[in-house]
């Protein structure tokens, strides 16, 4: 999610300095062929790794390699499944590099992998032996080698996984809802209506459907061109087949979903507007930015106070959530795990350079060669955690160097995904237990590797 708007997270371009050394053995319980990857020592960092671990895609023996972080050593299928129902995660995925975190898996590189925390082991979520793994964007969707697997984020809804694909051809929008099993092996397409995606699932388990309507019209150089319409909320019966209109405002509104509250922020005026547990819908208030949510709870800036207001839908109560120098007031993304809130934020260079740890370089890195806000703040890799109520705010992560385009939450395990200075796409865990972090180089699509379902042509095409 991107500060909860539309729109990808804003982020800086960095990537860590490490210090080559031998390899120090970490228990993996798995037989062999699989094998450790490469070791290093980080460089001093108060709050980043204190070893590093690197694997790279584009291996031909990456399908062969495992690597069981120590915080999953001795978990059984009950304890993750229990960190899974904790985690504000557990309804949706972060990112394209971080699909879905599920109960034994988390799925990663754009829905072509998932990583077995119980063995440490790397799977294929595609089981097609005809299938080449590639990007649907790479050919059409549906053609020759397109993989309905990869994609990007993916909504979790019962026992089930969803992604929603939309095209706007010459003649009309038209939508593909992939769903399949959390153990992936019954994929197909959803019968849902045409031209409608799944935002979540409600808590009597009918899913949250958004239909979408763009109208064709002719722009001034006589080029047919697609404008958003009314968009219109449903909560769907997939047994049954029955809908039920919840929210129709005659605006475009973008919906949120958390757990299974549900939240429609309309675009022409920022209304924002809550589901109740009664399937009805409330007005909140005009927000200016969304800042967190959390529980039946929603905490947003107030469009015209300025304050920082914490709203529980489920009791009315609205109040005052923290102060204006708090540095939750300018979150781009937040993620609650147990009783804690962790969050991504902007910064002013002053602020960057008061935390001490960052030296000249980082900061000359992070004010002038990435992008900015329009308030003139700017983005850091630093994910923080801090108590519901705002209080007790710690710095829990920091890499230098590195952009960081989201971040999820299991257990004792921080999963953040990004890329460094080589712009290589990387997926990460790092086990805040153990101080280790696990990294893997991401390519953008994958073909099969030598031999793969007996697959033996030029595999590094899919890479390049």
């Amino acid at each position: 999610m991107t500060g909860f708007l539309k729109g990808s997270i804003v982020c800086i371009l960095l990537v860590t300095l490490l210090v080559s050394c031998a390899p120090r053995k970490i228990e993996v319980e798995v037989s062999a062929p699989y094998v450790e990857p490469v070791s290093a020592v980080a460089e001093e960092n108060p709050y980043g790794p204190k070893e590093v671990y690197e694997l790279n895609a584009l291996d031909e023996d990456f399908l062969d390699r495992s690597f069981q972080l120590p915080y999953y050593k001795n978990k059984t299928h009950d304890q993750l499944y229990d960190l899974f129902i904790n985690s504000a995660n557990s309804y949706r995925g972060n990112s394209i590099l971080i699909n879905a975190v599920l109960p034994d898996t988390v799925v990663f590189g754009s829905g072509n992998f998932a990583y077995d925390k119980l063995t440490g082991r790397i799977l294929r979520t595609c089981k097609d032996p005809q299938c080449l793994h590639m990007h649907y964007n790479i050919g059409l969707p549906g053609a020759p080698g397109a993989c309905p697997f990869i994609t990007g984020v993916w909504m979790i809804c019962g026992g089930r996984i969803y992604s929603n694909r939309i095209s706007i051809t010459d003649h009309a929008l038209t939508t593909k809802v992939f769903t399949t099993d959390y153990s992936f092996d019954d994929p197909h397409y959803a019968d849902i209506p045409s031209g409608y995606t799944v935002e979540g699932v409600s808590g009597d388990g009918r899913l949250i459907l958004l239909k979408q309507q763009y109208l064709p019209y002719t722009d001034e150089d006589g080029m047919q061109r697609y404008k958003a319409d009314d968009f219109e909320l449903y909560l769907y019966d997939a047994e049954t087949k029955k809908e039920e209109l919840l929210f129709a405002p005659g605006e475009i509104f973008n919906v949120l979903t958390c757990g299974h509250m549900v939240y429609c922020t309309v675009y022409a005026d920022s209304s924002l507007y809550a589901l109740t547990e009664d399937r009805e819908i409330k007005y909140i208030g005009k927000y200016k930015k969304i800042l967190a949510m959390f529980d039946s709870k929603i905490c947003y800036i107030d469009q015209e106070s300025g304050d920082a207001l914490c709203c529980d839908v489920q009791t009315g109560e609205c109040i005052k959530w923290v102060d204006k120098d708090s540095p939750l007031n300018s979150v781009t993304w937040t993620c609650k795990f147990g009783d804690r809130l962790y969050f991504f934020r902007t910064h002013t260079a002053k602020e960057i350079r008061a935390l001490g740890f960052i030296d000249e370089a980082q900061l000359n890195a992070i004010v002038s060669e990435y992008r900015t806000y329009d308030d003139g703040t700017f983005s850091a890799p630093i994910i923080y955690s801090c108590n519901t109520d705002g209080s007790d705010v710690k710095i829990v992560y920091y890499v230098p160097y590195y952009t960081l385009t989201g971040f999820a939450l299991d257990g004792e395990v921080l999963y953040t995904s990004g890329y460094g200075t080589d712009r290589r796409d990387r997926f990460a865990a790092f086990d805040m237990s153990s101080g280790i972090e696990w990294r893997i180089k991401i390519p953008y699509s994958e073909y099969h590797y030598p031999g793969e379902y007996g697959y033996d042509e030029d595999w590094q095409k899919g890479f390049r």
